[in-house]
């Protein structure tokens, strides 16, 4: 069975930082929206912002007459945001306190980081 990545302060934490717009309309106001979802095992750790309507979009099946090229430029977007997570991990990582860098370090994402 996978394991579930689950850390809720994470998520208030990535939702302070300067990169968190959606990656569609630069809406700071941002919905967490995993790249895998929750209920197939996916990670906190690997979230993008998204305003609410787009994800409900993509997690209800919902599709407007613009979907194909909001698709089309949320593909691109998700590239660049994808780019620089690994740092925003790391800065995460850095600030965090030494009993929590111990619970990261036993993670998928930050198990490399020891």
């Amino acid at each position: 069975m996978k394991s579930l990545e689950t850390d809720k302060a994470y998520l208030r934490w990535i939702k302070k930082q300067l990169e968190w717009q959606c990656v569609i309309t630069g809406n700071p106001e941002a919905d967490a929206c995993h790249l895998v979802s929750k209920g197939a095992s996916g990670s906190d750790y690997w979230v993008f912002p998204l305003i609410h309507e787009m994800h409900m979009n993509m997690d209800h099946g919902l599709r407007g007459s613009s979907w194909n090229v909001k698709e089309h430029r949320l593909r691109v977007e998700l590239s660049y945001w994808y780019y620089s997570l690994p740092s925003i991990h790391k800065r995460y990582f850095d600030e965090s306190t030494d009993s929590k860098k111990e619970k990261l370090l036993l993670s998928k994402t930050f198990g490399s980081y020891g």
